[in-house]
């Protein structure tokens, strides 16, 4: 009889612990933003942005399947694309900075 009960003690320890544990490991943790902060600072669309950049990527995609120039439209909501071309207001401290 004592033998059962140490057995039960002991599976109900187990049980515990292993709860535990597992909601230990489950928490998420957030990411750290800076990585994604250093790819656009420092990655190929530096210069214009994330918006622009999506909106040359996404173009890039539709003329690969055929989409001309004209009936392009991008899926940006905030950005005009008209007949090919997009408009842009850009502002700079520092004049030689806006030159692109």
């Amino acid at each position: 009889m004592a033998k059962g009960i140490r057995v039960a003690a002991l599976c109900a320890a187990l049980t515990v612990f292993a709860g535990t544990a597992a909601v230990v490991q489950a928490a998420p943790t957030p990411d750290s933003p800076d990585d994604l902060l250093d790819s656009i600072k420092n990655g190929p669309y530096a210069r214009i942005g994330p918006w622009l950049g999506n909106l040359y990527e996404e173009y890039h995609e539709a003329s690969g399947k055929g989409v001309t120039d004209k009936a392009f439209k991008t899926g940006n909501p905030l950005l005009r694309v008209s007949n090919g071309a997009v408009g842009i207001d850009a502002y700079a401290t520092d004049a030689a900075a806006l030159v692109i």
